[in-house]
């Protein structure tokens, strides 16, 4: 715009623009606790917790892990609560979750996993073999699961560097969108506290304004609405004698 653009009185301000050290880092989704970061099964010591009643089930996990020669800890809960409270206390690269358990269902438990943001990645265990139970899984928020009947060294590793690599992927991708999201906060603020508007138009035609910044208001008086939404806002706003040679 030019000095000789009719302006608006714009309005009192009660306070300045915000200090743009109070911006902070949009955290990914859910987000609201820091989560282990998930460790390549094949390089460094994996953390696992296996929550199931079972003794002999629980024992031939454990026969079958050792049998693939991942390095890996393995601690046990019994119960729904056991496992509940073992992950507030400590951090777990993977969760073998038992799908009956004596204090409720393995799909309960993971539900409450995600409502409490715990993000670690959980393989189910069950006796059955039914699509449609699996598709069940998936949809609560599972990352694989495991017929306890076909448990195999092979199996169980597949699974492992499965759930690992999409834990990863998934993990890098959350941090992009918090860095882009920081990043576009930052210019957003930029914009809005610049003294100088700053807009985008049509380059020919009716020269129609795409886009304008928020200090509009502030500078001129006018809503960036009303900038946007009328096509003639723009010549119409524009002293009369700078019209002629504008428009040539």
């Amino acid at each position: 715009f030019r000095s000789r653009l009719k302006v608006k009185a714009p309005p009192s301000l009660s306070h300045g623009p915000p200090n743009p050290k109070s911006l902070k880092p949009v955290l990914p989704e859910g987000s609201t606790t820091e989560n282990p970061a998930m460790t390549n099964c094949s390089s460094a010591t994996m953390k696992l917790l296996v929550v199931d009643d079972d003794d002999v089930d629980r024992m031939a996990l454990r026969r079958a892990l050792k049998a693939t020669g991942i390095a890996a800890t393995m601690d046990e809960a019994a119960n729904k609560t056991e496992g509940l409270t073992a992950l507030q206390k400590k951090g777990y690269d993977c969760l073998f979750l038992d799908y009956q358990l004596p204090d409720g269902d393995g799909l309960s438990l993971l539900r409450e996993l995600r409502t409490a943001s715990i993000e670690t990645p959980v393989v189910m265990m069950t006796g059955q073999g039914d699509e449609e139970l699996a598709v069940e899984i998936f949809h609560a928020g599972a990352a694989d699961y495991l017929s306890k009947a076909k448990l195999k060294p092979e199996s169980l590793a597949r699974t492992l560097r499965n759930v690992t690599r999409v834990f990863q992927a998934e993990s890098q991708q959350k941090a992009a969108q918090a860095r882009l999201a920081e990043t576009s906060a930052h210019l957003q603020y930029l914009v809005d506290n610049s003294p100088a508007i700053i807009y985008s138009a049509v380059p020919s035609g009716d020269f129609k304004i795409t886009f304008v910044s928020e200090n509009l208001r502030l500078v001129l008086g006018y809503e960036p609405r009303e900038m946007l939404d009328d096509i003639n806002f723009w010549i119409e706003h524009i002293h009369p004698d700078d019209q002629p040679s504008l428009m040539q």
